[in-house]
């Protein structure tokens, strides 16, 4: 009877001590889970549009959009052109592919109100699909910036062509290319533009160096018409 109590004393001793183990994995288990970065996807930047819009506009109702872009990289240092030193940008590593999509896109805002900017990172999530935003950067400008800026401020309606469209505009007139960048942008004359630039190493004429990006084609943002292409 003795034997058969402390076997019984024993097997509870065991069963109990299996369940803290299970119970204290399965809280370690959350906590790893929620630690994750969550899967992303590439996607064109107008699907990205309106969350960096609801974003900007509950921080401030009158934000206006000046900037949309998304790098592969970040240039730290050109030796030659084909020793290229970059690093990640953004939260995602490389994220433009050459289709013109991109695992995260950068949006820039600007208040005239509260005269300040807003810089907003955009990602879609590879299992529920849903795109979601964050606020990376927000400054008070000073006078000159808040001029440049509120100038830059895009009309929406003039933006007719997505990035995945420009990028194939510019490969079918200049052939396949890698874009290192992907920038919208206005110009002075308020005509909005797709810039598709490069990682570039250049030779001033004194023999010296210059490298950052190079602008390989400027591709109207409402007609879709090419501007300018190397």
């Amino acid at each position: 009877m003795k034997i058969k109590e402390a076997l019984t004393g024993i097997s509870e001793t065991i069963g109990g001590f299996i369940l803290w183990i299970l119970f204290i994995a399965a809280i370690f288990g959350v906590i790893y889970v929620i630690r994750i970065p969550f899967a992303v996807v590439a996607f064109p930047a107008l699907e990205a549009l309106p969350e960096a819009e609801r974003i900007a506009q509950e921080k401030y109702p009158d934000a206006g959009l000046t900037s949309v872009t998304a790098h592969k990289y970040e240039i730290i240092q050109i030796d030659s052109p084909d020793k290229i030193e970059t690093r990640q940008t953004g939260t995602v590593a490389k994220p433009l592919r050459d289709d013109g999509t991109a695992q995260e896109w950068y949006f820039g805002f600007y208040s005239s109100s509260k005269k300040s900017s807003l810089g907003i990172y955009v990602v879609k999530k590879k299992l529920s699909k849903e795109i979601k935003g964050k606020i990376s950067v927000q400054r008070e400008e000073k006078d000159k910036e808040r001029q440049e800026l509120g100038g830059a401020i895009f009309d929406l309606l003039d933006w007719k062509i997505d990035s995945t469209k420009a990028v194939e505009i510019a490969k079918s007139e200049l052939g396949d290319f890698s874009p290192g960048k992907l920038t919208l942008r206005k110009q002075s004359d308020g005509i909005l533009i797709w810039d598709a630039e490069s990682a570039k190493l250049k030779k001033f004429a004194t023999g010296g160096d210059m490298w950052g990006w190079e602008t390989i084609a400027e591709i109207n943002a409402n007609s879709g018409k090419i501007i300018r292409g190397e």
